[in-house]
């Protein structure tokens, strides 16, 4: 079997990452390509989840709240234990039953 030369580009600092993060792990780069060529070979397709993240307008919601409220964390109610919190709902069951 011959060995044939793959030259790919990729940006310098994640070939830094990706170089550090394999010397952690006691690989090069070569083996860990030719690793995951043989596991897309095993699995007949890229050996991981590939998708397209698509937030629901909830979700898109939900996100900008919390992103609200860590830059403005004076506008939101906070609680010093997790009792303060039960207290208050169970104040406002009460008040509901009544």
């Amino acid at each position: 079997m011959s060995n044939t030369l793959l030259q790919v580009k990729v940006d310098s600092e994640l070939k830094r990452q990706v170089d550090d993060l394999f010397s952690e792990m006691g690989l090069d780069i070569p083996t860990a390509i030719r690793m995951f060529f043989k596991r897309a070979i095993y699995e007949h397709g890229i050996p991981f989840k590939v998708n397209n993240f698509n937030p629901n307008k909830k979700l898109l919601e939900a996100l900008k709240e919390a992103d609200d409220i860590i830059k403005h964390p004076k506008n939101y109610k906070s609680y010093s234990n997790f009792q303060e919190i039960l207290d208050e709902i169970y104040q406002e069951i009460e008040g509901e039953k009544s």
